[in-house]
């Protein structure tokens, strides 16, 4: 879907082609996080996915620092479409990846929220498949998707804003401003993947891994104030 998507904005750039490539890349980000999840935790099971979980997230910050390298040495050099046909490359060699990836290796069930099996008996109890609308009555869920939402509602339009803002004020250096920008927030998203995931490892619960950026949010909030 985002290689598609990514061909059909280089070679048919019209306004609808565009609207439907974005949100052919929509679903496609709100598919490949939880399946990556689910694949993880059918793989290594529950104890140890969240170090596994730790160890995604730093490669996957470490690759989105090499493609912003190479995204604005391309852009910059050869122009704006070849970006697209670097993300093309870049989905095939994702899906590579996913198909080197041997079914026999994946516990379905547990990847499915079952739980692990016993390794003195090697039985295990498969998990109960919950319907949707059962899962949207979930208080605790309920809060945590809407977290989400207001979080990316904050956050993530800010660097296509600021890349907007750059390409008009900076015409002609906005590709390696834009990449310079991505870069810095992917190297300090490695350092804390890899933070996160060893605090996991001591025994440090996830609360007080979350509750680290609130406390800076309202120390920020207090300094400017």
């Amino acid at each position: 879907m985002v290689g598609l998507g990514c061909l059909l904005v280089v070679c048919v750039p019209k306004l609808i082609v565009v609207v439907g490539a974005q949100s052919a890349f929509g679903a496609a980000s709100a598919i490949i996080p939880p399946a990556l999840a689910a694949l993880s935790l059918g793989i290594v099971g529950r104890t140890r996915f969240p170090s596994r979980v730790s160890r995604n997230e730093s490669f996957n910050h470490g690759g989105n620092f090499a493609a912003a390298i190479l995204a604005g040495t391309i852009g910059q050099r050869l122009g704006y479409h070849w970006i697209f046909y670097l993300v093309c490359l870049f989905a095939l060699g994702s899906a590579a990846a996913v198909a080197l990836i041997r079914p026999l290796e994946i516990d379905h069930a547990v990847a499915s929220g079952g739980d692990d099996k016993d390794p003195q008996t090697e039985a295990g109890q498969s998990g109960r498949v919950i319907p949707i609308p059962d899962l949207l009555k979930r208080r605790d869920l309920i809060t945590f998707l809407v977290s989400v939402v207001l979080f990316h509602f904050g956050n993530a339009a800010m660097l296509p804003m600021a890349g907007q803002v750059l390409a008009k004020t900076h015409p002609g250096s906005d590709i390696m401003a834009l990449s310079a920008c991505i870069i810095t927030a992917q190297l300090v998203m490695i350092g804390i993947a890899a933070m996160v995931g060893g605090a996991i490892r001591r025994g440090i619960g996830r609360k007080q891994c979350f509750s680290l950026p609130l406390l800076r949010c309202l120390s920020a909030d207090s300094y400017s104030r």
